[in-house]
């Protein structure tokens, strides 16, 4: 045969060299009685889409490649071929499945699976509010706490809690974060230190004669 620009993938072909063939003969004959590995490496991946925003998985992932060679599978060679169960967040990953046998190649097929299963993690950053004396507060105090990500990342990565009382140990919660996976920390992840808050001022009574 003449070299092609691509090779054809064939396990067995009976020669006649006393019947020469046409080329596109040759091709259908070979078509026809040639035993080839399947042109597809099938997988089914658990959920089957992703179930949280932006393709981002955030629950455990199981992928099953499902390779077969129904003609020659003692020839069967595979590589990256092996079931992942995932159940530990990551970026994206490339999964990759090649298969060949004495029938030929399979095009490889690639699988790309990030997981962010958690909410962000959650710190308390400042406070803001008019200082008194002695360490007291004479004003609402605002806390500022921040909001980080180490997979999906968060698109808010600041908010605030404002007192709303006078004490002398006030303890603010911070807000709710929620990360661009759509896993969501509750209000109260993080804690503020403790404040002394006196908004009133000393009220003066008239004086009492006897």
């Amino acid at each position: 045969l003449p070299a092609r620009a691509a090779p054809i993938d064939y396990l067995y072909i009976e020669a006649n060299e006393e019947s020469p063939q046409s080329a596109a003969d040759l091709r259908a004959r070979l078509e026809a009685e040639c035993i080839t590995l399947a042109e597809q490496l099938p997988y089914t991946l658990d959920p089957a889409t992703p179930d949280g925003l932006l393709d981002w998985y955030t629950s455990d992932v199981l992928l099953d490649w499902a390779v077969t060679e129904t003609d020659s599978p003692s020839t069967l060679v595979t590589e990256g071929c092996d079931d992942v169960s995932i159940a530990a967040d990551q970026l994206e990953t490339t999964y990759t499945c090649s298969a060949s046998s004495s029938g030929g190649i399979a095009e490889s097929v690639t699988v790309k699976i990030k997981r962010d299963g958690n909410g962000p993690t959650v710190s308390y950053t400042s406070a803001e509010g008019t200082a008194g004396d002695n360490g007291w507060y004479v004003s609402p105090v605002t806390a500022t706490f921040t909001a980080a990500d180490l997979f999906s990342g968060v698109d808010t990565t600041s908010g605030t809690t404002t007192s709303t009382g006078d004490g002398t140990s006030v303890v603010l919660d911070s807000p709710a974060f929620t990360d661009r996976a759509g896993n969501e920390r509750g209000a109260g992840a993080a804690t503020s230190p403790a404040f002394k808050i006196d908004t009133v001022a000393p009220w003066v009574g008239d004086a009492v004669l006897a």
